[in-house]
């Protein structure tokens, strides 16, 4: 009976080490900081989207001054009202432009990211993937895969 159980632990204690040991292969994770660091096309979406924001916000002060400089001169509240529903008018085709901008980028940029992370994947059969800031131990690093694959 002892040598039925030794032998059943056994068995158990192989079987949990082999899950254990094939969960490690079929985990992988991914530095995406990293990623979107290194990435160029990713660097150049940000620039275009810091470019056209930072027109945007120059715009927006500008017309914030000429609001305040029309308060310190004095006129009437009325005028200063106007002047702000057109400012809003004027730069919300902007503000929209911007924000379609990161939209669009974002989705372009993440999609590749996630592609060249699936294809990584798969090449060393790797089942799941997850960023390595919930990663405490072991798994698979697929980062330097996934920027080859990137350039």
């Amino acid at each position: 009976m002892k040598k039925l159980m030794a032998l059943a632990l056994a068995a158990v204690t192989v079987g949990v080490m082999s899950a254990e040991a094939a969960l490690a292969q079929s985990l992988g994770f991914v530095d995406t900081a990293k990623v979107f660091t290194s990435y160029d096309e990713a660097r150049r979406a940000q620039d275009q989207f810091r470019k056209k924001a930072e027109d945007y916000q120059q715009d927006l002060g500008e017309r914030q001054k000429e609001i305040e400089a029309a308060r310190k001169a004095g006129k009437p509240e009325a005028e200063i009202q106007k002047m702000m529903k057109d400012a809003e008018q004027d730069l919300l085709p902007k503000k929209k432009a911007v924000e379609e901008l990161d939209r669009k980028l974002s989705t372009q940029i993440k999609v590749k990211i996630e592609s060249a992370i699936a294809a990584a994947a798969k090449a060393k059969k790797i089942a799941t993937v997850v960023d390595k800031q919930v990663i405490l131990y072991g798994g698979t690093d697929l980062t330097s895969d996934v920027l080859k694959r990137l350039k």
